[in-house]
């Protein structure tokens, strides 16, 4: 195997794109709690900031699209947050806030990692969703991990 050299530049791109897009995700989640109609809004400029930002290398089709599929697999990965964490001692579980900070450093660094492996093998469309799916179950990998009282939740 040779070895290349690997510009910056071509190992920053990707950020470009997921950046806006885990930005999007975040702004509409606090949208949601603040005000409803406010959530579209965050949507709209996240996913018009992700297609600006995507367009010189990856083009505004390929951004959008990946952007927007991403965003459809929220519901999905809220979904399985809350189903695994009623079925297990996650819920209400008392854990430190370094396990916090730590399971949401990993889950970003699993979602930019495999976010940027899609945009350079051009599957984003396919590569993205999955990409946030497997930062969700990092982060309750985590979660499970972290050393705590087990919680109790009413359901």
């Amino acid at each position: 195997m040779v070895a290349r050299a690997v510009s910056a530049r071509e190992l920053l791109t990707p950020l470009a794109v997921l950046v806006p897009i885990v930005a999007t995700v975040a702004g509409a989640a606090v949208a949601v709690t603040i005000f409803p109609p406010l959530a579209l809004l965050v949507i709209a400029i996240g996913l018009a900031v992700t297609a600006f930002a995507g367009r010189p290398t990856y083009g505004v089709r390929v951004s959008l699209v990946a952007a927007a599929c991403t965003l459809l697999a929220c519901p999905v990965a809220f979904f399985i947050w809350w189903a695994v964490s009623i079925d297990t001692s996650i819920c209400g579980k008392d854990v430190g806030s370094v396990w916090t900070v730590l399971a949401c450093i990993l889950g970003a660094l699993v979602f930019f990692g495999v976010g940027s492996f899609g945009l350079r093998t051009y599957r984003a469309v396919a590569i993205m969703p999955m990409a946030l799916l497997a930062a969700v179950l990092t982060m309750l990998l985590v979660f499970a991990v972290a050393p705590g009282a087990p919680g109790f939740c009413e359901t």
